[in-house]
């Protein structure tokens, strides 16, 4: 089945919250984890991001960028300079954000965020990733937080990342038409 985003009627979606703090960490350095899911989501056509924090304890410079790797879906392509010669890396991730250093209230903690509007979706819209073909059984998520050499970050360095994604999902009676 190709996915087209044409025909509302065919799907279904889930507003799915993901913290880090609830994550489970692979180990003690890196800022590198996974949630399982409750239930299997099946037959994912697309992803919609509707917003990301980045909450640090870390003084980053405003040249500072989190790159955020959700699972293997590579929803940005960009490259780095490599600092010893002039060729460029590809990298590949989700959604990157910016780092902004937003002080949080009562606390030296900042916040970086990237926001998305949600009121609708579209082929067009940047903020979604089209999976095609559909991902037939999504059991968890795989989270990695890089820096702007996309090195793994230190856990020690981020309080929390915090993301609301949509996921929309083929309904059962168009997938046995």
């Amino acid at each position: 089945m190709q996915v087209s985003l044409d025909n509302t009627k065919e799907y279904d979606k889930v507003v799915i919250y993901i913290n880090s703090i609830n994550g489970i960490f692979q180990n003690t350095t890196d800022f590198k984890f996974y949630i399982n899911i409750d239930e299997p989501i099946k037959n994912i056509a697309c992803i919609k991001l509707m917003n990301i924090q980045v909450i640090s304890n870390f003084n980053y410079t405003h040249d500072d960028i989190f790159y955020i790797e959700l699972n293997n879906y590579d929803r940005v392509v960009s490259y780095i300079k490599n600092p010893d010669n002039d060729n460029f890396n590809v990298i590949k991730y989700f959604e990157n954000v910016q780092y902004t250093g937003e002080v949080l209230l009562s606390s030296a903690k900042k916040s970086s965020r990237v926001s998305y509007n949600s009121s609708s979706i579209d082929w067009s819209d940047p903020s979604v990733y089209l999976l095609n073909p559909p991902e037939p059984t999504l059991r968890r998520f795989d989270i990695t937080l890089r820096d702007k050499d996309y090195q793994i970050i230190n856990k020690n360095y981020i309080d929390a990342l915090k993301m609301s994604i949509c996921l929309y999902y083929i309904n059962k009676n168009v997938l046995y038409k």
